[in-house]
Formats: structure tokens, C-alpha cells, sequence
């Protein structure tokens, strides 16, 4: 594996745990991060939080595939939970889809040839390394979620949500290193609001719970950032997902930032090389 640049490296150094003091209603997941290049790429990646697991946990699952050249369908869950040691305490989670369009440019690579660099490359264009380049992705989405909050003196709230988002990603593909940036606007819809014990919950979080309920919807922005690090099929990576803070925001109580680690494995490759050993024996005989 070649040495990553120094200046990638610096990326590990941002690890940042957050404590929390209040109540959360919204947290933010890795986004649609699949890297999608070519016609029947099958990708399937899954995180965690670095932190203190004792008190935060973070799960992201996530799958994507593209059909057809430029075409890319992507399915996620996110689920989160926190508490602190005053007897709050969140969970939630959210079930999200999203279709979207990609363009990849790779790169020209005019080495000598061999064994493996002709599997890297395009069989029209062979100069073409299929493993190197930039893409340029795009995706719109919707996903249903469930948000419950225990608080402080002991009542309890939940709400269901809804997330609707567009998103935009730059990624560079390197042959064991990349980065990945994309951005999203998103509007969150609360709905079907409930309380328990109402008056063992202060008035700061009573005023919330009505905020919720009377003032949708709430537009935010969010970023990600990811370093990948590996071989060729499966990369291990490294995420900072943050949300653009706004006074409406912070009046609803976001969680800003989740940094999480994971892996992402091109499970399509499995399926072309079984593919094509069936299609060596047919030949065979």
C-alpha cells in the first residue's frame, strides 16, 4: 500500500466527543457515501462512533447499487443513542432511500501493462485506470424515523419524523486512498407528538415539545467529510458529519456533530469474478 500524503493524515487528528447537556430531537448520519462508478457496482458499508460507548452509541448501515451506467439507488438505517449523568437520556433512529445520478472521470494510466493492471481497466478505453479518478455524485431522498427523550425528573416524549434531502458529492479515488465531500439540504416534519408524565418535565423542554409540534417544517444543512483508507474492494474510513447551526436549529435541540470509523466493501466484484469463472467453465467444455 503506498504511504498516504501527510496532509491526509492530519484528518485522524480530528476526533471530537461531544458531551451532552440537553436533550437532542435530530442527529446527523455519515450521508448517501456508497461511491458508485459503473453499471452493476454493489457497495455495502456499515459505522460506528469513537467516544465514550457507555453513554453514546452510533450504528450506520448502508447499501447501494447502480443498475445502469449513471444510475444509483442507495438505502440506509442510522440509529443513535445518549445519555448523560444528570437521567437524560435520547434514542432515535431513521430508515432512509434515495435514487440519484453519477458521473465518474478516471483517470489516463499509461504504465506497462499486466496481469492485474488489465483488470483495473476499461476494456473500450485501456488506458483508462477504472480504479483512479474523480466522481461526481447526486441524490435526492426521503426517510421515516422515531425519536424518544427521557428526561431529567423522569417524563418522556416521542415523535415521529420525516427527513426529505438533496444531496451533492465530490470524491477522489485514489488506489488504496480517497476523499469524500458532499453536502445536503434537508427539511425535518415532526409528527403524531407524545408526552408522558408531563409534569415531571421542565418548561425549557415543554416549550421545545410545543415547537415540534406547531412549527414545522425545519430546514437545516449538513456536510460530510470522509477519509478511506485500504485496497482495492474494501477500505476502512473515517467520517465527520456536522450540522450548519442556526438559531431555529439550536432552539430545537441538534446534535452538531457525529464522527464515526467503518468499512465499505464493493461486494460486485465477488459476483463478476464468480460470474466469470461459470462463464470459463461453459467454455471448457
Amino acid at each position: 500500500m503506498k504511504t498516504v500524503p501527510n496532509t491526509l493524515l492530519a484528518f485522524l487528528a480530528i476526533t471530537f466527543f461531544f458531551a451532552s447537556c440537553s436533550n437532542y430531537y435530530y442527529s446527523p448520519n455519515d450521508g448517501d457515501m456508497v461511491t458508485l462508478r459503473k453499471q452493476h457496482d454493489g457497495h455495502i458499508s456499515g459505522s460506528s462512533n469513537l467516544g465514550d460507548g457507555e453513554s453514546k452509541k452510533v450504528m450506520n448501515i448502508q447499501a447501494g447499487y447502480s443498475p445502469i451506467n449513471h444510475l444509483a439507488f442507495v438505502g440506509s438505517y442510522f440509529k443513535t443513542s445518549e445519555g448523560d449523568n444528570n437521567g437524560r437520556f435520547g434514542e432515535g433512529n431513521i430508515l432512509s432511500g434515495a435514487i440519484g445520478g453519477y458521473y465518474f472521470m478516471p483517470v489516463e494510466d499509461n504504465s506497462i501493462s499486466n496481469t492485474r493492471r488489465r483488470k483495473e481497466r476499461s476494456p473500450n478505453h485501456p488506458n483508462l485506470n477504472l480504479e483512479k479518478g474523480i466522481l461526481l455524485d447526486f441524490y435526492v431522498g426521503t426517510g421515516e424515523g422515531k425519536v424518544n427523550n427521557l428526561y431529567t425528573q423522569g417524563g418522556r416524549s416521542q415523535f415521529g419524523f420525516r427527513k426529505d434531502y438533496v444531496q451533492m458529492g465530490f470524491h477522489l479515488i485514489k488506489k488504496n486512498w480517497g476523499l469524500s465531500y458532499n453536502v445536503r439540504r434537508g427539511w425535518l416534519n415532526y409528527s403524531n407528538g407524545k408526552i408522558y408524565n408531563q409534569l415531571k418535565i421542565d418548561n425549557s423542554d415543554l416549550e421545545k415539545f410545543q415547537e415540534l409540534t406547531v412549527n414545522n417544517s425545519f430546514g437545516l444543512m449538513e456536510q460530510s467529510f470522509r477519509l478511506h483508507i485500504g485496497v482495492s474492494h474494501f477500505r476502512y474510513f473515517f467520517n465527520i458529519t456536522s450540522v450548519r447551526e442556526t438559531a431555529e436549529l439550536r432552539n430545537l435541540g441538534v446534535e452538531n456533530n457525529n464522527f464515526t470509523v467503518g468499512f465499505i466493501l464493493e461486494i460486485d466484484e465477488f459476483f463478476r469474478k464468480k460470474i466469470k469463472r461459470e462463464e470459463e467453465v461453459e467454455v471448457d467444455f
